[in-house]
């Protein structure tokens, strides 16, 4: 799974993160940070894109939220989305990238590897 990246691991990079071609991404860490022994963790994201009315549904967020955010970028007012791994970032900025792209600007700022939907800087 890892040749193709181009990456290694061994003891000198003991934690590295890739996607496969299904779209997964993969992290794998081992000794010396993995204390036990080795860890391979994969995330499957879904191959379609959500809407509005999905998130409320999943009870993501509730139809006042969605409101809100919807009003915030339509008077381009800045937000911030900020949470732990898989608490749902990334797929909220999924669901409202076409809005986003139709009235303004956005910018993504991650602390890894990451974001493979929108550009770093789309303006």
């Amino acid at each position: 799974m890892l040749a193709p990246t181009g990456r290694r691991i061994d003891e000198t990079f003991p934690y590295v993160e890739f996607f496969i071609r299904n779209g997964s991404r993969i992290n794998v860490i081992i000794p010396p940070l993995a204390v036990g022994g080795a860890w391979l963790l994969s995330r499957k994201f879904p191959c379609y894109h959500r809407k509005v009315e999905d998130l409320i549904r999943l009870k993501t967020i509730d139809s006042r939220m969605a409101d809100f955010l919807v009003a915030c970028i339509k008077a381009k007012i800045n937000i911030l989305f900020s949470g732990a791994t898989g608490s749902g970032k990334t797929t909220t900025l999924e669901v409202l990238l076409p809005i986003l792209i139709l009235r303004t600007g956005l910018s993504s700022i991650e602390g890894r590897l990451g974001n493979k939907t929108f550009a770093r800087s789309m303006l």
